[in-house]
């Protein structure tokens, strides 16, 4: 047997797929300190201080700061073939763009304010999107705001033009946006896109008071507005997004970051707790008891794993590639670890991790926006009411054990599907015939009973005949066939679908 390297090696390492993950910003101490905060650099900008000149001295800058930036970002490129963690990577990515856009700013400070000015008044440089997540793949877009204080465009439109060029200079791609705070809303309030960047918004440099201030705005704005808005337009911006790049999680040739099961599926679920429940973190989202512990590792380890794919395509590329193409899987898969073994190839076996991962993002999609949707409901807010009031009609005495709770089928808690496992496909069979949802503590306890129970207790004959049931219908199987899969039951009734994404 080949020894194990790479990626899968790296897993039983630090820091495996726990909830500081869920923070890429915060991976950056396990990045070995490659940052712009070296002596040698410090003495370059110091040496350069004293050219009069100005033209001279931007050039000597950007020289010194081009040169450390590939130095820099050359090593972070050997710890990522070294350690093969996207987290780290994407995290420490953001801090070193942090450090050098605070350096260009502080230089600014010294050569054009008064001794001692320690930050321009009325002038905050802050991220957004992914850059204000704390996430920056090798060749991702840093996305800036410049918040003004109101009729200081003019008074601050030198500096702001000052760092755009030369990060622009330093080859750089970089989108940005200059508005007061009055602005920022009004175009957040036309555009859901702008709303969901100012989300992730994150203070780098400038008026700390200023972005202070404008945050709590803010979150007193996003209070204010309706939630089953958001949800709705998050969810229907998904669904658009996931017919462009294919319809399914399973594609052959998946683009990671746009498509089905990708890391903006992830991203979706943390803007909707971020306005439903007006929280930061992740970490903040299970205190509330929306995501449980065990659900925020999976979250965390299938981010990890798409992280360091995304970084592996982004490098092999030199520029943005999201799509993971036959011959880009053929060359990532040894690269992280992943070798022939039982009878499979080694890119086989990096898919079929793959699949794993898109699997379990759509398995958290789904318990998360039920568990949004029912905690919705009591309020008042989305009233939709999914299960047919056809219901009604439906003989009840057919659907016990099962119970109707918030409008979903649910299976008591005194009972267990671990001692009656021919429940888990009863109740699949219930949700087509009334074309019902599953209540999210129900769909919880199914997926961890269908990994205890065996293939034996799951292919019985009377389970077989309810499976073809299923597939015959005259409704349409594909809506139940995808909660089989998303609970794992499908691959483990079929064993041949198992080869392909369990």
């Amino acid at each position: 047997m080949k020894k194990q390297h790479g990626y899968l090696l790296r897993q039983q390492g630090q820091p495996s797929d726990s909830l500081s993950l869920l923070a890429p910003i915060g991976m950056a101490e396990y990045s070995e300190n490659y940052s712009f905060h070296s002596k040698k650099l410090s003495k370059d900008l110091t040496k350069i201080q004293s050219e009069e000149d100005e033209g001279v001295f931007r050039a000597k800058l950007l020289n010194v700061l081009k040169k450390t930036l590939t130095e820099v970002k050359s090593k972070l490129a050997e710890n990522l073939y070294k350690n093969y963690d996207g987290a780290v990577y994407v995290g420490t990515h953001a801090m070193i763009m942090d450090q050098l856009i605070s350096i260009i700013y502080r230089m600014i400070l010294s050569r054009h304010y008064k001794k001692n000015t320690k930050k321009i008044i009325g002038l905050s440089i802050l991220a957004v999107g992914g850059y204000g997540r704390g996430e920056l793949a090798p060749h991702s877009d840093i996305d800036l705001l410049f918040l003004y204080q109101k009729d200081q465009l003019t008074k601050h439109q030198p500096v702001i033009e000052y760092i755009l060029y030369l990060l622009w200079d330093l080859g750089l791609k970089v989108g940005h946006a200059t508005r007061t705070s009055d602005q920022c809303l009004e175009a957040a309030n036309d555009d859901i896109t702008i709303m969901t960047a100012l989300l992730e918004i994150r203070y780098i440099e400038g008026d700390e008071k200023l972005f202070e201030n404008f945050e709590k705005r803010l979150r007193s704005w996003i209070s204010e507005k309706p939630v089953s808005y958001f949800v709705t337009e998050k969810l229907r911006e998904r669904d658009s997004r996931h017919k462009l790049h294919g319809a399914t999680r399973y594609m052959v040739e998946p683009q990671i970051k746009e498509g089905k099961g990708g890391l903006r599926d992830l991203h979706t679920l943390f803007w909707i707790a971020k306005f439903a429940y007006k929280v930061r973190s992740v970490e903040e989202v299970i205190e509330l008891g929306v995501l449980r512990v065990s659900e925020a590792k999976n979250f965390a380890a299938s981010q990890r794993f798409l992280w360091t794919v995304r970084c592996f395509l982004h490098l092999r590329s030199k520029r943005e590639d999201d799509r993971l193409t036959f011959d880009a899987q053929i060359d990532i898969a040894p690269i992280m670890g992943f070798s022939g073994r039982g009878g499979m190839r080694g890119v086989e076996r990096f898919m079929k991790r793959y699949f794993l991962a898109a699997r379990q993002v759509g398995t958290l999609t789904r318990i998360f926006c039920s568990a949004i949707e029912s905690d919705f409901e009591n309020k008042g807010i989305f009233g939709l009411g999914r299960i047919l009031n056809f219901v009604s009609f439906y003989n009840q005495s057919r659907l016990a054990p099962f119970e109707i709770m918030k409008n979903r089928l649910s299976l008591p808690p005194s009972i267990r599907f671990r001692q009656n496992p021919e429940l888990l496909i009863q109740l699949f069979h219930h949700a087509q015939f009334l074309k019902s949802d599953i209540h999210p503590e129900t769909f919880r306890r199914m997926t961890r009973a269908i990994k205890a129970c065996s293939v034996a207790q799951l292919q019985t004959e009377e389970n077989r005949r309810l499976f073809l049931e299923i597939l015959t219908s005259k409704d349409s199987a594909g809506r139940v066939l995808r909660l089989m899969s998303d609970t794992g039951y499908l691959s483990k009734f079929y064993l041949n679908l198992g080869m392909l994404y369990v």
